[in-house]
This record gives structure tokens, C-alpha cells and sequence, in this order.
């Protein structure tokens, strides 16, 4: 891990996650690193464990880990690639930084500078996700309110005793565990004769974008009482090029915050090898980069290959160039044992098999057995949650319907894997767009991003041109 010092804050910096630390912190982290660097021995087998979860009071100290151990062999992305990261090409558009250097918010110096970091990072991201140390509640207000305005697709997280601000950029990739999840509680709670009219069972995915819940949350609520509060059940979240210690960090802020979970759920995708927009020069540059308009998301993922069927196991390759690529999922699940109704904390350190389990689902599948077992069970404990609160509402209200063995809930890893798929090839046309759109090209080259352009011939010149080539020619007659 490399530190980049500034004359306000240090950059600490790994492939998966970014952390802006005050150079005290900075500090203190490199006595750490430096420490721990010759304490640590090597694993050979990476795990969602306890190890790779944040145990000590320091916040910031957790999240600068990240995956224990490296995700399976890499493969060349392009025909220019080496074993360093390239930087991304620089000047690219800057909207949301020059918008807000433009408009006229009351803010300190301080605050300002902050605000400038976070929308850099929006406007040009490398990874999914950025920490951010030292944001007051005050410059955490005035930048969401900004981020708002605008209308900028991002998840912020904010944790006030810690003043810690995480900024996600999810993509298709993220999404694809949890979307799998909701798919799987919406047919349970749909399955169920719970008087839906009375009571509103969500599973929601993405809530909003200044949310602290992870990125699936399973509720229960009366709708007859609205003084009754959202009975939180479950979240679940997930982690892709961003690292474990984020996701590990949403997670138990949410366990905090929400004493009535019974269930949490965690997912971890990791790449082939860190992403990298293409080099200048490489094959996918001088092809892609050059094109005087976009492809479609058809045309582009049409180039990883005819007749080839997507699968986990092909990275998206087009033009020389990996755009997505899956090395390993896996999933790690927990539950709360006791009573459902009585409130109280998921262990997030437990051990115990009767309360946690992990397993890897590609690219071998390695105990997701008990991974589902425990989800399972977590979901017959919200659906007794579910049945107290029916009571609540219609005392004389017949439960035995509601426990019909004969409904049962189907956690579909088929799905799971369709979903990932899918995800690779959005996530791979997300990524093409942004460098198409954000790169700059050298002068000369048309562009038109709009609309496809009629290809120019050789011996074709604008009217300006050849006005301008004619001036040149008149200039130089009367020299002689």
C-alpha cells in the first residue's frame, strides 16, 4: 500500500478502496502497516472470516484492510498490460466538481476542500468505493444536499461518532447477490396469507442514496398503526472491488442501528485483476477509442465473442481489452438466536456454526450448503416476526395458514448465477461508456456520441478548411 501526502490530507490507496485520512491518522496508519507487515504470515485459503473483519475500536484502522490473500491467478487484460495499475487518462469531464465550484454555498475552507474530494472521486472513479475521515455532520449536510440537486447516481454512508463518509459508485455486478435475495423473500412473503392489506412486508434493494442500511433491507410494518416503527429483519450486503472492511462496516452499523435483525447477509465478488481503463495505444484504445460515435450496449458486447455462451468463466473481453471479469464469489450469513419479538444484537464475531456460516459459490461450490441453511433459517425467523405482528393487529387471527410446511423459502443459486452473468455484461458497458465519453481525443478526431456519423472521405474538406487552406495560399503568393 502506497501513501501519497498532501499539504491538508494523506491518500491511502489499495486496488479495491480508497481511504482520505488527516496526516495524524496518515501516521498512525503506516506505524500499523509497517507493524503488521512484519507480524502477518500468509493464508493460503481466503475466507470471509474473522480476520478480515474490523475487531478494534479504530474505524478507519479495519477498513484499510482488505481481502486476505489474492483472488485467483489473473489473465493479460490487453496487450499492453503489466503487473502495475495504469492511472486513468487524465482531463476527463468534471460536471459535478465544476458545478459545485460554480455555485455559491456558504462552507468553510475546510469543508470545501472535503466536498471537492468526494466529488472527484464521484466524477472520476477507479474503484466502487472511497473512505473518507474527518467530515463533519455540517459538510456531510450541505454535500448531500449538493448531490441531490444534481442528481448524481452514488450511496453515501455516514458514520457520525467516527465523522467516517463511505461513497459507493455500485455497478450491475454489486447488485446481482442481493437482487437475488429479493427475489427469494418477495416469493416467500408473497406465498404467505398474511393479511397483506394491514401489514407491508419490503425487500428492498438500493433504499436511497444517503442510506446507512446496506444494500438489501427486509422490513415489516403495520399499516393499521403507523406510530408502530419499521420492524428491520434483515440486510444484507456486498462487496465488489471494494474490499471486505466496507462491507463489513455497513454491516455492523446496521446491527446497531437496528436491533430487531435476525438475519445478515454478506457477499464478496472478486475480480480477475483490478479493473484498468485501456492504455493509450493498446488495441482497445486505438479500435474503440476512436470511433466517431458509441457503440449500442448490443454492438459492444457483441464483440466478446460469436457463438460463445456468457458465463462466469469468460471475461468480458473486447477489443484485447477485460472490461468485467468474476474471479470468486462468495457469501458468509449470520442470525440472532432468542426470541424474535425481544430486541438485541446480531454477533457479528461469532463463530458459533449455529449462528454463522461461510461458503464459496464459484467458481467451486464450497459449503454454501450451510450458508443457505442459515439464510433459511433466517427467514422462518422473520416470518414468525411476521405472524407476532399479524396478532398484534388481528388478535383472533388464524396463524396456522401462515405456517404451512408446504411453504417454504428458495434461495435459487441458478439465479444467482444468471444474475452475476448479466451483471458482467452491464458492468463491462458502464465501464466502456464512462472512458468513451470521459476520454479526450487527440485533435482531429470526430466524435459524435449522440447519433451515428456518415464516415468521411479522404478527399473530403469542410467548407472551413479549405476557406482556411485558401487564406494560406493568398498569404504566401503576395510574400512572394
Amino acid at each position: 500500500m502506497s501513501t501519497m501526502t498532501t499539504s491538508t490530507m494523506v491518500t491511502v490507496r489499495n486496488p479495491f478502496c480508497t481511504t482520505y485520512l488527516l496526516p495524524d491518522v496518515a501516521r498512525q496508519t503506516r506505524s500499523n502497516s509497517a507493524l503488521s507487515s512484519k507480524e502477518k504470515t500468509t493464508d493460503s485459503k481466503t475466507k470471509l472470516s474473522d480476520s478480515d473483519q474490523p475487531t478494534g475500536s479504530s474505524v478507519v484502522e479495519g477498513i484499510q484492510n482488505t481481502i486476505s490473500g489474492p483472488p485467483p491467478a489473473s489473465r493479460a487484460e490487453d496487450t499492453n498490460q503489466t503487473s502495475t495499475p495504469a492511472a486513468r487518462a487524465p482531463h476527463k469531464s468534471n460536471l459535478p466538481l465544476r458545478l459545485f465550484d460554480s455555485a455559491n454555498i456558504k462552507i468553510s475552507p475546510s469543508g470545501r476542500r472535503t466536498c471537492r474530494k468526494v466529488l472527484q472521486f464521484i466524477s472520476d472513479h477507479s474503484a466502487e468505493c472511497a473512505v473518507f475521515s474527518s467530515v463533519s455532520p455540517g459538510v456531510y449536510t450541505k454535500l448531500t444536499e449538493f448531490i441531490d440537486q444534481i442528481g448524481v447516481k452514488t450511496r453515501l454512508t455516514y458514520k457520525h461518532k467516527e465523522r467516517i463518509l463511505l461513497v459507493e459508485m455500485p455497478s450491475a455486478i454489486h447488485e446481482a447477490p442481493m437482487a437475488t435475495f429479493q427475489c427469494a423473500f418477495n416469493d416467500f412473503f408473497s406465498a404467505l396469507p398474511f393479511p397483506k392489506k394491514l401489514v407491508n412486508a419490503n425487500v428492498l434493494t438500493s433504499i436511497t442514496s444517503k442510506s446507512s442500511v446496506p444494500d438489501l433491507r427486509i422490513s415489516l410494518q403495520s399499516i393499521a398503526d403507523y406510530d408502530v416503527s419499521v420492524i428491520v429483519t434483515g440486510v444484507g450486503e456486498t462487496a465488489f472491488t471494494q474490499g471486505i472492511m466496507p462491507m463489513y462496516h455497513k454491516l455492523r452499523t446496521a446491527v446497531e442501528v437496528y436491533p430487531s435483525l435476525l438475519l445478515a447477509v454478506a457477499a464478496a465478488v472478486d475480480e480477475i485483476s483490478p479493473y484498468h481503463t485501456p492504455r493509450a495505444g493498446s488495441p482497445a484504445w486505438n479500435t474503440l477509442l476512436f470511433e466517431p460515435t458509441i457503440r449500442s450496449q448490443k454492438d459492444f458486447l457483441a464483440g466478446a465473442g460469436t457463438g460463445s455462451t456468457p458465463a462466469l468463466n469468460r471475461p468480458m473481453i473486447i477489443e484485447g481489452h477485460t472490461w468485467s471479469s468474476i474471479a470468486r464469489v462468495r457469501m458468509k450469513a449470520w442470525i440472532r438466536l432468542g426470541d424474535v419479538d425481544v430486541d438485541g444484537h446480531i454477533d457479528m464475531d461469532t463463530t458459533d456454526p449455529n449462528e454463522v456460516a461461510e461458503g464459496t459459490f464459484y467458481p467451486t461450490n464450497d459449503g454454501m450448503d450451510n450458508v443457505l441453511a442459515i439464510i433459511e433459517r433466517g427467514a422462518i425467523m422473520t416470518r414468525e416476526r411476521l405472524i407476532l405482528l399479524c396478532q398484534k393487529i388481528q388478535p383472533n387471527i388464524d396463524v396456522r395458514p401462515l405456517r404451512d410446511p408446504n411453504i417454504v423459502f428458495h434461495f435459487d443459486l441458478d439465479l444467482l448465477h444468471t444474475k452475476l452473468v448479466g451483471g458482467m455484461g452491464e458492468t463491462a458497458y458502464e465501464r466502456y461508456e464512462e472512458w468513451y465519453t470521459k476520454t479526450p481525443r487527440p485533435r482531429g478526431t470526430k466524435r459524435n456520441a449522440d447519433a451515428l456519423a456518415e464516415p468521411v472521405s479522404s478527399g473530403t474538406r469542410s467548407k472551413k478548411k479549405r476557406q482556411r487552406t485558401v487564406g494560406v495560399m493568398t498569404r504566401n503568393r503576395k510574400r512572394r
